[in-house]
């Protein structure tokens, strides 16, 4: 299992703050998990306020899997300031 950020990504980062894994990249309107990179420590689930990001068993994740995998080849990594 891995997580997917999704369209309610507002670029706060906070979850960027407490991935052990620094599996974020950032696109222009919001941020990536990198499935490939990802410990699936479920971390930034808990530290993400805005309900952005959900585990790729969740149904409504099935969407952003892709996104998200395609926006981590193409995008900066982002690593925790």
């Amino acid at each position: 299992m891995t997580f997917v950020v999704t369209d309610a990504c507002t670029l706060c980062y906070d979850c960027v703050e407490s991935c052990p894994a620094d599996c974020f990249h950032e696109g222009a309107s919001m941020l990536a998990i990198n499935p490939e990179e990802c410990s699936d420590c479920g971390n930034c689930e808990l530290d993400c306020e805005h309900g952005a990001i959900l585990p790729d068993t969740d149904c409504d994740a099935d969407d952003w899997i892709a996104v998200n995998a395609e926006l981590a080849k193409t995008s900066p990594q982002r690593l925790p300031e």
